[in-house]
């Protein structure tokens, strides 16, 4: 897990938001903040997303390989477990 001061990140996204960056916009792979946001499991960005987005906040944002940003939360944390899981496994022969 990334480790970084969890007040100053705030403190970044409310200076941001104050300056009016569109939270709303797609990369070249279509995807929004918030599949970056899920993927790398950042609730406070995720929160911060869905207390100050100027649209409606929308966990099923499809990005240019058909994943939802939802669907990257969950996928991201199966794939530790699943990877966890063979290690033990691996250690156990």
């Amino acid at each position: 897990m990334n480790q970084y001061d969890e007040n100053l990140l705030k403190e970044i996204l409310l200076y941001l938001h104050e300056c009016h960056l569109e939270w709303n916009t797609l990369d070249k792979y279509a995807s929004y903040p918030i599949h970056y946001a899920c993927v790398k499991h950042n609730f406070i960005f995720i929160n911060f997303l869905h207390d100050n987005s100027s649209i409606e906040f929308n966990l099923n944002q499809i990005d240019l390989y058909e994943n939802t940003s939802i669907g990257l939360l969950f996928w991201t944390i199966s794939s530790r477990v699943f990877v966890k899981h063979a290690m033990t496994h691996d250690d156990a022969r």
